[in-house]
């Protein structure tokens, strides 16, 4: 998955404590890879475990990313977050396309 950079730090939440809250509901590990990315690029954001766990995870990450706060003065949730809206998710989380 990818997800935008301005909100990262949100869905970890103080002391990384939402996103372990995350996969300790989900049982599913996720990480989101911060390296090697220019300040604005997307992150990818890995998860992994068996199919149910992974697929409770993507589902509670859209969710978070759903109640993520925004800028009342943004006219356009997608444009705030910087990415593309060519998904069925959220849009704070894209698909990973392989390369």
């Amino acid at each position: 998955l990818h997800m935008a950079s301005s909100i990262v730090g949100w869905v970890i939440g103080k002391g990384g404590q939402r996103i372990r809250d995350l996969m300790e509901e989900s049982g599913a590990r996720v990480w989101i890879d911060q390296e090697n990315l220019g300040k604005m690029d997307p992150r990818i954001v890995y998860v992994s475990g068996h199919r149910k766990n992974v697929d409770s995870a993507v589902y509670l990450l859209q969710k978070l990313v759903a109640q993520t706060p925004t800028d009342p003065s943004a006219s356009n949730q997608n444009t705030l977050l910087g990415l593309k809206s060519d998904s069925s998710l959220d849009p704070g989380i894209v698909p990973s396309r392989p390369s």
